[in-house]
């Protein structure tokens, strides 16, 4: 029986039924790694942010505008400072995709076994 993938808007069939699966594998390996890359880049940068965050933050606080800077985002000033945008947009566009790819498991789950998402639902 062909299956229906209501998120990539495709038939899967015998025919291709092995490359959807590849495709979700892979995609959420990807994304799986990305976030171990994140988590390896925070971990690197932990004692340093902390350090330069206890630089900044009692500069601030010197100048009596503490609240201030936290409010407007100071520590994340730190963060740029020590990793650049790069890390956080990463961080951001991986959990934006596990959103969206997740779901495609569920797929994979159906196309193993023969049901159709119409037969899921009642």
């Amino acid at each position: 029986m062909d299956h229906y993938c209501v998120v990539t808007e495709n038939i899967v069939g015998a025919r291709n039924h092995g490359y959807f699966v590849l495709m979700v594998l892979f995609g959420n390996a990807g994304l799986l790694y990305a976030l171990l890359v994140i988590a390896w880049a925070v971990g690197v940068a932990w004692k340093p942010y902390w350090e330069l965050y206890a630089i900044l933050s009692s500069y601030a606080s010197r100048r009596g505008s503490y609240y201030q800077w936290l409010l407007m985002g100071g520590h994340l000033h730190v963060l740029k400072a020590l990793l650049g945008w790069e890390v956080p947009l990463l961080f951001f566009a991986t959990v934006v995709s596990l959103i969206v790819l997740a779901p495609l498991l569920k797929q994979v789950h159906y196309a193993c076994t023969g049901t159709t998402v119409l037969e899921t639902t009642t």
